[in-house]
């Protein structure tokens, strides 16, 4: 029924055990979660998923020299067959490969920060890996991760910035990022505030283009149309010829 909550009840009987701070994905119809703890066994580095058909947990087995520890109060995010981790024991971007379940390590992030950054917020703007915020001294600078080229720095920004703050929360709209709340610290009053900050002017590449160098998101997204064209018409071309063919 229409707003009604239910509570899924898994089939079997491993599932992950209990945990805040951790992080989830969506693919392929099921859940990954990453990570997480609590204050009895601390953090956590295992993965599991759900799958959304059959309602039934699996611990995912993992590879790979590099692998992001154990962490909480992460950010994570999918992207091109990925799940990319940030803010666990430094500041470097760790990835899931899904299909062999490898873990890899990219280089540092952002060499200016002086400690994993957790409790921050984060939006995905087609390559571009938008993070804000964090508890590393009430972080209030704005990072910018193309997983496309591999390449991070720290943005540059214009007009009031917010406080620095972590435990708040953000989304993406019209090539905004637009975040609510937080507090300094864990100990400290929490704000009820709201800024945008306009995305407009980084270029960026569409994920379902194909990549590409350098191109923005407007020009990909021309580029797609005028090859749907190109395949329209060299349908409509052979139906022609074939009709053509026929008459003779």
């Amino acid at each position: 029924n229409t707003n009604t909550w239910t509570e899924i009840v898994s089939g079997t009987t491993t599932k992950p055990s209990i945990r805040g701070g951790h992080t989830a994905i969506y693919q392929n119809e099921k859940m990954m979660i990453f990570g997480g703890g609590d204050p009895k066994t601390g953090s956590l580095d295992d993965v599991w998923n759900l799958n959304l058909n059959t309602n039934e947990w699996k611990k995912i087995s993992t590879s790979g020299a590099d692998k992001p520890g154990k962490c909480s109060g992460h950010n994570a995010v999918y992207y091109d067959f990925h799940m990319y981790v940030f803010g666990c024991l430094n500041n470097d971007i760790y990835r899931l490969y899904l299909l062999t379940n490898t873990w890899s390590k990219r280089s540092n992030a952002v060499n200016s920060a002086k400690a994993a950054i957790s409790g921050a917020t984060s939006i995905l703007y087609d390559n571009l890996w938008i993070v804000f915020g964090g508890s590393n001294n009430a972080n209030n600078d704005a990072y910018s991760f193309d997983l496309l080229h591999e390449q991070s720095s720290i943005l540059t920004t214009s007009g009031t910035k917010p406080s620095g703050r972590t435990a708040f929360s953000s989304i993406f709209y019209n090539k905004k990022m637009i975040i609510f709340g937080g507090k300094a610290s864990p100990a400290s009053y929490p704000n009820n505030d709201v800024f945008v900050l306009n995305l407009n002017g980084l270029p960026t590449v569409k994920a379902n283009t194909g990549g590409g160098g350098g191109e923005d998101s407007t020009q990909a997204s021309i580029g797609t149309k005028i090859t749907y064209q190109h395949i329209f018409t060299n349908f409509i071309l052979i139906i022609i010829c074939i009709v053509v063919m026929f008459l003779h």
